[in-house]
């Protein structure tokens, strides 16, 4: 599964990569990128020593877009760099854990089962089974980070934890960064562009999530999701419009003056 996601991964950070740099080509220099620009990027999406290689170093630091050299081997960066690695190997032997005793496909198979359960077990299957994406997605991204790290590349960190998004549109933007930071890319902003209407964000986001599920091969079960995810956003930009309002911004003054009672309706919503 691992091997799956990271191929299909790759694919997208490829097709991403390759649309960015052509447009920049044409829109700065208007001249062919350099004959070895190919081969550093496709080493570096397969995390290569290629700035070891004679005549390259500059050129790499340009694709990273930074100047700063290459991290001296001390004894601190290295123990960082195995520290890293070691956190990730725990999170790799986790999911695993979790994928041989939390996966769905077991249900998929004996939809029975789940008429079996009572609720709380039925609540507690689920909130296991959103922890066990939410570590896979740490894995993926942290052990990448890792190997980042000690390539002296800062990248941003991996999605917060479930415990901590309580909005859809939180969930939509910080569980999958990498995912959500291409779609609004190449889909939300050149549909939606600097518009803020509520309309407009509700049909990027409807788009977004309509390429979502064909990415996800338009199965039922996503096709769920991401009808729901598109429900619960446009809700959250349907109250958004209505505490613009004067009398709402009146009600909320008088009965939800504090944090502490603010916190409270927003968890009933």
């Amino acid at each position: 599964m691992v091997t799956y996601v990271a191929f299909h991964w790759n694919i997208l950070r490829c097709m991403s990569y390759s649309v960015d740099f052509m447009r920049s080509e044409k829109t700065q220099t208007g001249t062919k990128p350099p004959p070895t620009a190919s081969i550093l990027e496709n080493a570096r999406l397969r995390h290569l020593p290629a700035d070891r290689l004679p005549g390259t170093t500059a050129e790499l630091r340009r694709l990273r877009g930074s100047d700063k050299e290459r991290p001296k081997c001390t004894p601190r960066a290295v123990a960082s760099a195995v520290a890293r690695l070691l956190r990730s190997g725990a999170h790799f032997v986790l999911m695993e854990a979790m994928t041989h005793y939390i996966y769905s496909s077991a249900m998929s198979d004996w939809p029975w089962m789940i008429e079996k359960l009572d609720l709380a077990s039925v609540v507690g299957f689920v909130l296991a089974f959103h922890f066990f994406f939410y570590i896979r997605y740490v894995f993926t991204y942290g052990f990448a980070g890792a190997l980042a790290h000690a390539e002296g590349i800062e990248i941003p960190p991996y999605a917060k934890c479930i415990a901590r998004l309580n909005k859809c549109t939180e969930f939509w933007r910080y569980f999958d960064r990498g995912m959500h930071l291409l779609i609004r890319k190449y889909f939300y902003e050149p549909l939606a562009g600097g518009r803020k209407g509520p309309g407009w964000l509700v049909l990027g986001t409807a788009m977004s999530f309509v390429f979502t599920w064909f990415w996800h091969f338009m199965e039922k079960g996503d096709g769920i999701w991401c009808a729901l995810s598109v429900l619960g956003i446009s809700f959250e930009v349907f109250v958004t419009e209505i505490r613009k309002w004067t009398p709402i911004k009146n009600i909320e003054k008088r009965y939800l003056g504090t944090p502490e009672r603010m916190r409270e309706a927003a968890a009933l919503l």
